[in-house]
């Protein structure tokens, strides 16, 4: 996409509400969910939005952003920093090998 289309697709990108609810799930998961996202620093919401995000990019989906046009491409960079360098945050910094197991 050329810096022209990619300009006026943002300025088409108008921010929209979402509505989702009923979602159930393990006390397992719920408790890992809301540790990550306080980790991140962020709200339930955002953190499960911004992973629906991550993946749709991962698939080939097109769309200027998140939350508004542009977030994707640094948090994307920041992830992929981490992935190069193999550290992830998990309550401290930790290294992890390319099989997933603590170092």
């Amino acid at each position: 996409m050329t810096i022209i289309a990619s300009r006026q697709r943002r300025r088409k990108d108008s921010i929209v509400n979402i509505m989702l609810n009923g979602g159930r799930v393990t006390s397992g998961f719920r408790a890992a969910l809301f540790a990550a996202a306080s980790r991140a620093g962020t709200s339930v919401n955002e953190y499960v939005l911004q992973a629906a995000a991550e993946k749709l990019h991962a698939s080939g989906a097109e769309f200027s952003g998140a939350f508004e046009p542009g977030d994707l491409q640094s948090t994307l960079a920041k992830a992929e920093t981490l992935i190069k360098t193999n550290t992830f945050q998990h309550g401290k910094d930790r290294e992890v090998s390319q099989h997933g197991n603590d170092i």
